[in-house]
């Protein structure tokens, strides 16, 4: 996915951290948050992936803690592995994204304010809101979004608040505020330009025909469905047949348990839907950490109840509905293109313009070129923010077969700089040089452009996507005329 590659590359590659501009984009811990994949700098991909899954592990866990001082074990236990096993958080956490880490960090933040919450010596209790508005801090630090958690962040600590009957107010709100300054001071020189380019990339809303109101109301009515069904389009019917049983579990008990955290979720939705002038179902991962607390904490209460058929159910629902969605996982992990999940996210990390599928094929013709015929390889890419561009350059710090040149192709001025490179190349490299061209779908002006300015090229691969659209065209120069 093209992110996966902004976020590795920007890392390790100047040109691509100029471009990606993380200050600009709200998003300074993202030079560190992969730091340790970035080590592997032959393949940093695979590692990435890993840490993001453990990230999630750790979102999981900290679920479990929440829960535990919640509402007991048994919750905690039953919160803990509906997200381990969640569809939607298994398939974000596969990939190297900044949203799996928001989600840990908040939940680590909601875990620490329940510890904060529950009896216990009052340095400990202050250490822990510094610990969780610290670990807030970490959040935003990774992504600015992540403020957005503090809505339901700041509704759970009400709930917790209600639940061991102490003050909103006293100063372990104080020590959070301290704790949330804490990861930023690194970041204090740039702040005021962070997130400065989210309003130029149209990811905010803006004033319209109506006003900025008016927006904010369309941006809700119209993502707030989108989430929705995203939400169930990953759980389906497992994920509709447990929200059943926890409603019903919740209003039949004088409690109400969980119901205020189903409610943050939704306020949650909401929020994101007025933020956010662009939806995608990352961006709301976090956001499920409350709805998966509520349904830990509703679907628990049976379990203390004395009565053994409806314990019995239960725990039969949570079976099948765990049974499901392991199954669901499995295709994630073995075939997800072919995993019943949404269509669109499909498209969107794995088979569409924004995904790296074809790459790979590019990158295996451009190895046996080189071996076989004993040349020295020039692939010119679109400049950035390609999944093609980066795939290459991630490919192509692992091996030695091809060199990966970022330029553009607005104008036959730029082939002419192209041209230039390639004589550059030649000196440095030796005559036996074949020029190539990644030319990345759905407009495919590459080829237009180099034939305006009398370079004659070969298509020597041709990617199609599942829509009939051509993803990647690898050409081949004529080295006459390059």
């Amino acid at each position: 996915f093209v992110d996966e590659g902004g976020h590795l590359l920007a890392g390790v590659d100047p040109e691509v951290r100029e471009l990606i501009d993380p200050i600009g984009e709200g998003k300074p811990g993202m030079l560190w948050i992969f730091a340790a994949a970035q080590a592997w700098s032959h393949d940093p991909l695979a590692p990435a992936r890993a840490t993001s899954a453990l990230a999630g592990l750790v979102t999981a866990a900290a679920i479990g803690v929440t829960l535990f001082v919640f509402s007991g074990p048994a919750a905690a236990l039953i919160g803990l592995g509906l997200w381990a096993l969640f569809p939607y958080a298994v398939f974000h956490e596969r990939l190297a994204l900044l949203d799996p880490f928001v989600a840990c960090f908040t939940a680590c933040a909601l875990a620490a304010a329940a510890l904060a919450s529950a009896p216990g010596s009052t340095a400990k209790r202050l250490l822990l809101a510094a610990l969780a508005g610290a670990l807030l801090g970490a959040a935003c630090a990774v992504k600015i979004t992540g403020l957005l958690t503090l809505l339901w962040l700041a509704l759970g600590y009400v709930l917790l608040q209600r639940r061991f009957a102490q003050p909103l107010w006293d100063r372990r709100c104080l020590a959070f505020g301290t704790g949330f300054l804490a990861p930023l001071l690194p970041f204090a020189g740039s702040l005021q330009h962070l997130g400065e380019r989210l309003s130029q990339r149209n990811l905010l809303p803006a004033a319209g025909a109506h006003g900025v109101l008016a927006s904010v109301a369309t941006g809700i009515a119209g993502h707030l469905s989108s989430y929705l069904r995203w939400t169930f389009g990953y759980g389906g019917w497992p994920l509709a047949l447990l929200i059943a049983a926890a409603v019903a579990a919740a209003l039949l008990s004088r409690e109400r348990r969980g119901l205020g955290f189903a409610a943050a979720w939704l306020l949650s939705l909401a929020l994101a839907g007025a933020v956010y002038h662009q939806a995608y179902a990352r961006y709301t991962l976090a956001d499920h950490v409350p709805f998966v607390i509520f349904l830990g904490a509703a679907l628990a209460l049976p379990f203390s109840a004395d009565a053994p058929r409806l314990r019995i159910s239960y725990a039969a629902a949570l079976t099948v509905a765990a049974l499901a969605w392991f199954r669901v996982d499995w295709q994630i992990a073995r075939t997800p293109q072919l995993a019943p999940i949404p269509a669109d996210e499909i498209a969107q990390y794995l088979t569409g313009p924004w995904s790296g599928a074809g790459s790979e094929d590019v990158t295996q013709l451009l190895v046996q070129r080189a071996t076989h015929d004993h040349v020295s390889i020039v692939v010119f890419t679109q400049r950035f923010a390609k999944p093609g561009a980066y795939a290459l350059m991630l490919a192509a710090r692992r091996t030695s077969g091809f060199t990966v040149v970022p330029a553009t192709f607005d104008s036959p001025l730029a082939v002419g700089a192209m041209k230039a490179a390639v004589a550059r190349a030649r000196k440095i490299l030796g005559p036996r040089l074949a020029v190539f061209v990644l030319a990345e779908g759905p407009f495919l002006d590459e080829a237009a452009t180099l034939q305006n300015a009398g370079v004659r090229t070969t298509t020597v691969l041709n990617h199609i996507r599942p829509d009939g659209i051509s993803g990647f065209a690898l050409l081949e120069c004529d080295p006459v005329t390059m």
